[in-house]
Parts: C-alpha cells; sequence; structure tokens
C-alpha cells in the first residue's frame, strides 16, 4: 500500500481570515496513486474557501486563503493504489479575533455594572 508522510497543521490555532495550508506527500506506493481529501468527513473539493491542487502523482496540497469558524475540524488525506489505501488526519482549530479585547474593571461591591 502507500505510505504518506505525516503532516500536522500548526499546533496554534487558526484565527479567522488566516492563510492555512497542508501537504500531503505520498512517500512509497506503486502508481497510480489517487490522493483524496476530506474535511470533517466531507469532499474538500464541495467545501466553499477550500482549494485542493495536485502538484503531481504523489503530492497534493489543500489551501484555505481565509479560515472562517466552518474550516475548523478534521482533515484527512487518503492516498490509495491497487495495493491499499491509507490515510492520515490532522485537526484544525479555529479561534475567533477579539473585536475589543477585554480588560479587568474594578467595582465597589453592591455597585451595578453593564457589560
Amino acid at each position: 500500500p502507500p505510505k504518506i508522510a505525516p503532516f500536522t497543521a500548526s499546533p496554534e490555532p487558526a484565527f479567522l481570515g488566516d492563510y492555512f495550508a497542508l501537504q500531503c506527500i505520498v512517500t512509497h506506493g506503486d502508481q497510480p496513486v489517487l490522493i483524496e481529501w476530506m474535511v470533517n468527513n466531507q469532499s474538500a473539493k464541495s467545501i466553499p474557501g477550500v482549494r485542493v491542487s495536485n502538484n503531481d502523482r504523489r503530492s497534493s496540497v489543500l489551501t484555505i486563503e481565509s479560515v472562517d469558524a466552518t474550516h475548523a475540524g478534521l482533515f484527512n488525506c487518503t492516498a490509495s493504489n491497487a495495493a491499499g489505501i491509507v490515510s492520515h488526519t490532522t485537526d484544525l482549530v479555529v479561534k475567533a479575533r477579539w473585536i475589543i479585547e477585554p480588560t479587568d474593571k474594578a467595582f465597589a461591591q453592591g455597585s451595578d455594572a453593564k457589560v
């Protein structure tokens, strides 16, 4: 069966609007090899904002020009040929940016405060 080089999303979460990319490289296996991407068990090609480029017979790149909350989840690359099928999965965490970052405020006990 094919062999996929391990890959991971950044250990830091992505923020809304960030650029995101993963590369799936098949390091071993007879041709032809079919490389497919899934995001949360859906074909990556059907998800808005997600682009898949097959560079050559052994590699594929998944890119997101501007990450949004719907892109969070599991990204899976599957490689298959006549000898078998293998896959590798990584997780993307997406965080929203603060519009105004919260700060601590002091209030007297019993006073009114609005949020």
